[in-house]
């Protein structure tokens, strides 16, 4: 279990170094990672300063987060349960609204108008005291009025289809890159080994250089 501290530890740290550095995927990935690795861990800030636009204010680090030994801190009574902290990091952690509201894609107005009640009545600031409860809130507030009005989800469906589009757009360039260096690798080879056999069974003479190249080429052709 230590051990699972640790790598969240570090985790945590190139979240932060990741947000310094502008790269807020990158920071939400490894936030992530450290959440699931220490569910304890605290990185509530962290998620603060990836939603909040404003890249004016100093990045936020864990130590300043972090309570020093033999600082006294007031005793305060946690009236908020471990599933609604989990809610609260499971939308802060998501980008997508569907996911956030937990519908499909297909889901009808009247479906996704029901899962958006059900959801605001858990997390809520009001009922769910939790760290993030009221920036989570925000953000289911914002999945709905995205998707309950038919012209923005529709721009939402075109945006998100046109990121995967060019995301396998760049995967087949790539696969296609991929099979010219083979088959060029190919050819290669199937030429050193044709090099290789003119000269072990064809000895040139001196004088000869431009005859043994001339049959070589020829031989080279027929062989392929």
């Amino acid at each position: 279990m230590d051990g699972n501290k640790d790598e969240a530890l570090r985790c945590i740290k190139i979240a932060e170094s990741s947000l310094e550095s502008g790269d807020k995927q990158r920071a939400l990935k490894f936030v992530k990672i450290a959440i699931r690795l220490d569910p304890t861990i605290s990185a509530d800030y962290i998620l603060s300063a990836i939603e909040n636009p404003d890249t004016s204010k100093p990045i936020p680090h864990r130590e300043n987060h972090h309570v020093s030994k033999g600082t006294h801190q007031p005793e305060t009574s946690i009236n908020y349960t471990e599933e609604q902290v989990r809610l609260v990091r499971e939308i802060r952690m998501n980008m997508d609204y569907y996911a956030i509201l937990g519908v499909e894609k297909t889901s009808s107005a009247e479906e996704i108008k029901r899962a958006y009640k059900k959801l605001a009545l858990k997390i809520h600031p009001d009922k769910n005291r939790a760290p993030g409860a009221e920036e989570a809130f925000k953000s289911v507030l914002e999945a709905y009025n995205c998707l309950s009005n038919e012209q923005s989800r529709r721009n939402d469906d075109q945006t998100e289809q046109s990121r995967r589009n060019d995301n396998q757009t760049g995967s087949e360039n790539y696969s296609y890159t991929l099979q010219n260096v083979k088959w060029v690798a190919v050819v290669s080879l199937v030429v050193v080994v044709v090099v290789s056999w003119v000269g072990w069974h064809r000895k040139p003479k001196r004088g000869h250089k431009n005859k043994i190249w001339s049959e070589f080429l020829e031989e080279f052709y027929n062989f392929s």
